[in-house]
């Protein structure tokens, strides 16, 4: 079984990309129990990380409509850049939480 390093200095998501790509524990074929069937590590990484850019650019085009003069409830626009911000923030808060626990892995003796 081992652990491959990986350089967190990457910028933005790729950061995570990397992590979910390079971190690989090798079992010689032994199943975690319960993943069949069930999306990878780095799929659901990947699915939360479209989705908050989904959120992103929905909003930039929200704020664009109504820049433009288009009938748009600024009420609408709002809740639109708000649900994106928190999104972005929460994935910010699990990326931190992923380096703390990679980074106390690395500390632990084996």
């Amino acid at each position: 079984m081992g652990v491959e390093f990986i350089n967190f200095n990457t910028p933005g998501a790729q950061g995570l990309d990397d992590l979910a790509k390079t971190i690989k524990i090798r079992n010689a074929g032994i199943e975690p129990e319960g993943a069949t069937g069930a999306p990878s590590f780095a799929e659901t990484l990947k699915d939360v990380l479209g989705k908050v850019s989904e959120m992103d650019h929905a909003a930039d085009a929200q704020i664009a409509s109504m820049n433009r003069g288009e009938n748009v409830d600024p009420h609408d626009v709002l809740l639109a850049v708000q649900e994106a911000n928190m999104a972005l923030d929460l994935l910010i808060q699990v990326r931190n939480r992923l380096v703390d626990a990679y980074q106390e892995l690395s500390r632990t003796p084996l």
